[in-house]
């Protein structure tokens, strides 16, 4: 049997290089959404939403018919309650991770 004592910092340090990505990773599918992609500042998702919808209506390239889907499908997201937001504090860590997290979650293009 080997001894791990030697070992064992190297690996805690390695979870603890894990954990916050991991943890922002599950929390940034709330919580991304409530980020302005420009900025990476959280403004809550429904002025993500209503700045969306302002970027559709003054888009002079998308079609009327995508346009109007499109313009649908953002009401209707406006409809839905924001999601609770029970620890401030994760804000901060999807914001620290921001770049990471809309590149996993494809979300980089909004």
């Amino acid at each position: 049997m080997t001894d791990v004592e030697p070992y064992k910092a190297e690996v805690v340090d390695a979870v603890d290089a894990v954990v916050p990505v991991a943890g922002a990773y599950v929390l940034g599918s709330a919580l991304l959404g409530g980020f302005d992609p420009a900025t990476k500042k959280y403004v809550g998702a429904e002025a993500v939403v209503k700045a969306q919808i302002a970027q559709v209506q003054a888009d002079k390239k998308m079609s009327a018919k995508e346009k109007k889907e499109t313009l649908a499908e953002l009401n209707e997201a406006l409809k839905q309650p924001a999601p609770q937001i029970e620890n401030k504090g994760n804000i901060d860590l999807v914001g620290k991770y921001y770049d990471k997290l809309a590149e996993a979650l494809g979300g980089d293009d909004q």
